[in-house]
């Protein structure tokens, strides 16, 4: 991958990132919608807890299968549970490229503190126990997600999701089709043919082609 996801997002990140419990806080610098807006963070006494996105309106991407999503594709999971782990340092900056056809599995769910320890070493599994399982398909210029985010250990059902895409520099465009068509959303991302990462509410979702 580019110069190790090299040169913009660790830019993005703000000061507050540097104190794990201003983690709620963090933010990519990216635009979500309603729907997309802490989704991985409720603002409860729980970060981790699923939103319920109906109350804004929006995509359930968190949402159990409420919306009839299974008609939005093939929702195949070939991925696992992923937990969250925190990482020492900036967070590395991401190139973009192309996103390549394929399938790809949610390998790993990290976000950077802004701090390092004086043993260098990372700052390990997340206290709050945040955890996703994604499967990614990609196909021309659009895509399908299916998977959730939660608590580890008690994620909620899959769902489908499925958005066409543009790409410019390091920013990835998306426009929803399925469930919910036509809400727009950016991410900071990178892509080197076999590795897609894409930060969404400041967490760094990596997927690894399968």
């Amino acid at each position: 991958m580019a110069s190790s996801f090299a040169s913009v997002l660790g830019r993005l990140w703000l000061p507050a990132c540097a104190a794990i419990g201003a983690l709620v806080a963090c933010s990519d610098g990216l635009s979500y919608p309603a729907p997309y807006q802490g989704l991985f963070y409720s603002g409860a006494a729980n970060p981790n807890a699923p939103r319920n996105p109906q109350d804004e309106g929006g995509i359930p991407r968190n949402d159990a299968g409420s919306d009839g999503s299974a008609a939005c594709g093939d929702n195949t999971q070939l991925g696992q549970e992923i937990r969250r782990i925190l990482v020492d340092g900036a967070a590395p900056a991401l190139d973009g490229g192309a996103l390549a056809p394929g399938t790809y599995v949610l390998s790993e769910y990290v976000t950077y503190t802004g701090e390092t320890d004086a043993g260098g070493e990372d700052a390990g599994p997340d206290p709050l126990a945040g955890a996703a399982r994604f499967t990614l398909t990609v196909s021309g210029n659009t895509y399908t997600f299916v998977g959730s985010r939660g608590a580890a250990g008690a994620l909620p059902a899959d769902t489908v999701t499925s958005a066409s895409f543009t790409t410019a520099g390091n920013v990835l465009t998306e426009l929803s089709v399925c469930p919910v068509p036509g809400v727009n959303a950016t991410y900071a991302y990178d892509s080197d043919g076999d590795t897609i990462v894409i930060v969404f509410a400041g967490v760094h979702e990596i997927y690894k082609r399968r």
